[in-house]
């Protein structure tokens, strides 16, 4: 894993809201054109930024804590919460447009994303004290954790290779990632 890693060095793109327009009444026609704003231009934020984001969104983390069904929780998320890529800067999301032609820098980071914990904390504190995690931090609905790891890696087209190898150390602590998540981005 990676020894010189800073994160006063490493930027993510951000996404303001995947839906943008849901929480912000925005007409039928205007949909397409702000959805195209927001997977077209990301920005670009520090990841120590971004960790912090959560305490400008406390009403909006609010409604899914209080969700107690999963798919209104996902939902509330995507409508209203930003999220990142942490394992890269993207020129833009659009489907249509290939994973190398949207990759503007690969930060060799891989989100481990634990959903459905039970004893969340402590399994939290378990995953952090392994030296090879950088963060650790609760899910947007407290229900589950995430965990950052640098790597050394710098070829995204190894990026599932990892995965898969931080994904059999989960296992040994009793972890288990859901299938093709260990990729995901984090809200």
């Amino acid at each position: 894993m990676n020894r010189e890693f800073d994160p006063a060095s490493v930027y993510v793109s951000l996404f303001e809201q995947k839906y943008p327009y849901m929480s912000q009444g925005y007409k039928e026609k205007d949909k397409t054109r702000e959805y195209h704003m927001c997977v077209r231009y990301p920005k670009e934020a520090l990841i120590t930024d971004f960790l912090q984001l959560g305490t400008r969104y406390i009403p909006e983390l609010e409604m899914v804590w209080k969700e107690e069904d999963e798919k209104k929780r996902r939902q509330i998320k995507a409508d209203f919460l930003p999220f990142a890529t942490i394992s890269c800067t993207l020129h833009t999301r659009l489907k249509e447009v290939s994973l190398k032609d949207k990759l503007k820098h690969y930060t060799g980071l891989i989100v481990l994303d634990f959903d459905h914990v039970d004893n969340v904390e402590e399994m939290k504190h378990e995953v952090a004290a392994l030296p090879w995690v950088w963060y650790v931090g609760l899910s947007a609905s407290k229900r589950g954790f995430f965990a950052i790891v640098p790597t050394d890696n710098t070829d995204y087209e190894k990026h599932k290779l990892y995965c898969l190898a931080l994904e059999h150390e989960m296992l040994k602590l009793g972890l288990k990632l859901p299938p093709a998540r260990a990729q995901k981005k984090t809200h």
